[in-house]
């Protein structure tokens, strides 16, 4: 969850493998935790295992803290979608190896959230963008990624980004210039801290 090693990182990316459902809301929980500083427990003990260098002593730090920025920045390719997570039965009785190994036998899996019949994880994601906004002075960027066919999920990511300019709406080999342009903004708001 916490790096410094931009070779890693990328290799972590490339790994990632797409599957059928979409959890902004999730992906945005989590960016949002892993920014908050109630997560310092776990990078002290991150650090304190050996799996982290110590650089990250204090991380993260306070939303207010100074030359501190913290930015978030959300893509998504579609709605939030019904999403599956292990029943009770099959979480206690399997490690996480064996889901490795073997993917989530059918049986284990239990219905969380069916945004497409009751909009949950749309309400979920405006509320934990809504509470990043006005509990921080993070920027939060939202790319939505062919969303020509998804009003719904446009405007969710729309509604989620700090303002009209940190949110993209792209195509295509687009994506790549919004990224660009995201980085270019990164850069400008560091050389002007």
């Amino acid at each position: 969850p916490f790096s410094n090693d931009k070779t890693a990182l990328k290799a972590a990316i490339n790994n990632l493998q797409p599957e059928n459902w979409t959890a902004a809301y999730t992906g945005m929980k989590w960016g949002v935790a892993l920014l908050d500083p109630s997560a310092q427990p776990v990078v002290n003990k991150l650090i304190q295992q050996g799996n982290l260098s110590s650089e990250f002593t204090g991380w993260p730090r306070s939303w207010t803290a100074g030359r501190t920025r913290k930015i978030l920045v959300l893509m998504s390719d579609g709605r939030n979608t019904i999403q599956y997570r292990p029943n009770a039965d099959g979480y206690a009785s399997q490690t996480p190896d064996y889901w490795n190994e073997t993917g989530f036998p059918s049986y284990w899996l239990e219905k969380a959230i069916d945004n497409e019949n009751d909009g949950k994880g749309d309400d979920y994601l405006e509320d934990i963008c809504d509470a990043a906004k006005a509990s921080s002075n993070a920027i939060i960027y939202t790319v939505g990624f062919e969303l020509q066919t998804s009003a719904d999920a446009a405007a969710a990511l729309s509604n989620c980004a700090s303002s009209p300019s940190t949110a993209y709406l792209v195509e295509g080999v687009n994506i790549d210039l919004a990224f660009a342009n995201i980085a270019a903004q990164i850069e400008n708001l560091k050389l002007t801290r």
